[in-house]
């Protein structure tokens, strides 16, 4: 009788013994370049974009200035340290999913001593408190389900996941109801400034606090008896007992530890990052650090690596604002008739009623003049005669009762700390108008997540500045989506703000060549065309128009070179925004009671 013997297989994975640092080294850095490369074939094929593009615009969209760099910094802080808090307990096999929770009753007891004792306690000793308090809140919040899996075994995954929904809730509830800043803002006022962590080198002191815990953390998991036995336990439960360790103990004492570190981290990015507190104070970076923990392989030292590539890809990806911003519900109908752009036959329309051909679009000074399709004929009027005359300058006063409602564009009044006397800054990377009429989650970059539309309600601003286009608009056809949004949002925006709020609505800008060529849907033609049709819609709606190429274009309708950031789409910190600003105080509408109308001829009062 012949005896089986067992196949081998075709293919056998082992672990390779004895490599160098080196050797490890270069190993990651291969796969870290593979992966490039596959993302570069994807980004190419799918999209069709040059991925030595998209790389650029990531890079740029975190070291383009220093404070984008400094955004990274504190992200990667609060990504580093918590993975740094959920080393020992996943080296423990204690599946650890709180993270997130740690951190928000960390942050949630650092507001508590700071809504109550800011006022009467002098700064340090109101920091020891906020940092001693949200390490014991941190704390005992992960010592209640290593103290159940200890009793009783239970699942800690599950309770830790479960954990972070109960304190989220809470945070919700304070939002809403005792901490509430304004009726209905469900906003929780911003911190006094004496509880702000101090800034080093541009960023709140938090990352040297983080830097110190990844060496003490390095000594406690490798050179003392406790970072032993957690080995152990790690490797082998039996094994442990038979050492005579005191598992549950260990246990409880390791999460207790685990959840301080977070919880040190809602001190972090409750009084550095955000200064405030809100439901979201923790970004899901509780989340994403387990990622780095167990990409690190649980090495304090290999997570400021694998922390620092995350909060770059992150803040990267923020940065490449050049993907519209569109959502396929088709909530919004089309205010205005689908008007195509300059020289581009109506094939949209043709498919509809079965005709074989479009008419193509003629111009009359910047815009289609008029255009027959179907039912309906548009007249698009001259900006000219629409858009706000100049008048006196404004002091810069003028704004401090305004807002501004915009995309990266506006979120340059916060990076490059424009002077507009405190007005609101509601700027958000990547947006437009579809994001505000689907009450999108937006992020602020000095506020957090948020809905734009319930954080302008709140603030109840005199005046509205809205800036939106540059990213929606970077491919031919999406004007009339895009203008269908528009009408929604400002027919919202009314109802939220009032009649007493005086709307601006601001013109598209115009761009470089460079930026055009690549977003074509950003050429000078077309954006006139489409700024014809915002004019006229701004009108419509009672809102007064700006229109901003009289200050940024050029004679052939490019962006000024002098005013233009190195992208060509984005505005220089001095020249663009100082321009800007230029025109906005001298196209000001600050009397009620010189009401203005179409054509009119409009002086300051």
């Amino acid at each position: 009788m012949m005896s089986k013997t067992a196949a081998e297989p075709l293919v056998r994975i082992s672990k390779r013994e004895g490599t160098t640092f080196v050797q490890k080294v270069l190993v990651r850095a291969i796969a870290i370049l593979l992966a490039l490369v596959v993302d570069a074939f994807f980004i190419f094929f799918v999209t069709g974009l040059n991925p030595i593009s998209v790389y650029g615009v990531m890079w740029n969209g975190t070291f383009m200035n220093t404070t984008r760099f400094s955004w990274a910094l504190r992200d990667l802080s609060s990504l580093l340290c918590i993975a740094i808090a959920l080393a020992p307990a996943f080296k423990m096999r204690f599946w650890n999913i709180g993270g997130e929770g740690q951190v928000l009753i960390g942050g949630l007891v650092a507001a508590l001593i700071m809504v109550y004792f800011g006022s009467s306690l002098p700064a340090p000793l109101l920091f020891a408190a906020m940092v001693i308090g949200s390490v014991l809140a941190g704390a005992i919040w992960a010592f209640v389900p290593a103290w159940f899996k200890s009793r009783w075994n239970t699942n800690e995954t599950l309770f830790t996941l479960m954990m972070n929904y109960i304190i989220i809730g809470v945070v919700r509830w304070l939002q809403g109801g005792p901490w509430e800043g304004r009726p209905g803002s469900q906003i929780i006022p911003m911190f006094d400034q004496s509880a702000w962590l101090p800034e080093v080198f541009g960023v709140h002191c938090g990352w040297i606090i983080v830097l110190v815990l990844v060496v003490v953390m390095h000594l406690y998991m490798n050179y003392t008896k406790h970072g032993y036995e957690i080995a152990v336990i790690g490797d082998s439960l039996n094994t442990a007992r038979y050492a005579g360790m005191n598992v549950g103990h260990v246990m409880m004492r390791t999460m207790f530890l685990s959840g301080a570190i977070s919880g040190l981290v809602g001190f972090i990015v409750a009084s550095g990052a955000n200064n405030t507190l809100y439901d979201g104070v923790a970004n899901g970076v509780g989340f994403t650090s387990i990622t780095v923990a167990w990409l690190s392989q649980l090495n304090a030292f290999a997570m400021i690596v694998i922390s620092a590539l995350l909060a770059i890809l992150e803040k990267g990806a923020e940065g490449a604002d050049d993907t519209p911003s569109t959502n396929a519900s088709g909530i919004a109908e089309n205010i205005l008739a689908p008007l195509p752009m300059q020289g581009e036959a109506d094939s949209s329309s043709a498919a509809q009623d079965g005709s074989t051909g479009g008419q193509a679009v003629t111009l009359e000074n910047f815009g289609p003049a008029k255009q027959s399709a179907g039912a309906y004929t548009v007249k698009a009027y001259d900006a000219s005669v629409i858009r706000q005359p100049s008048c006196g300058q404004v002091d810069l006063s003028y704004f401090a009762d305004a807002a501004f409602l915009g995309d990266s564009l506006t979120v340059g009044f916060s990076d490059y700390q424009i002077n507009l006397d405190g007005a609101l800054i509601c700027g958000y990377t990547g947006v437009g108008p579809d994001a505000i009429v689907n009450r999108s989650a937006v992020k602020s970059p000095t506020r957090g997540q948020e809905v734009a539309l319930d954080v302008l309600a709140a603030a109840r601003p005199k005046k509205l500045y809205i800036l939106l286009g540059t990213n929606t608009l970077t491919t031919l056809g999406a004007s009339d989506r895009f203008l269908a949004y528009y009408g929604q949002m400002l027919d919202m925006l009314r109802e939220a703000l009032g009649e007493d709020c005086v709307i601006y609505v601001q013109s598209i800008p115009p761009v470089r060549p460079s930026a055009a060529a690549e977003k074509p849907g950003l050429a000078s033609d077309v954006l006139r065309g489409v700024n014809e049709q915002l004019a006229q819609l701004a009108a419509s709606k009672g809102c007064v128009y700006l229109d901003l190429w009289e200050t940024l274009a050029d004679g052939e309708g490019n962006l000024k070179e002098m005013l233009a950031a190195p992208d060509g789409v984005h505005l220089s910190a001095g020249n663009g925004y100082g321009a800007w600003v230029t025109y906005l105080r001298n196209h000001a509408k600050y009397s009620a009671d010189n009401s203005w109308t179409m054509g009119s001829i409009y002086s300051a009062q």
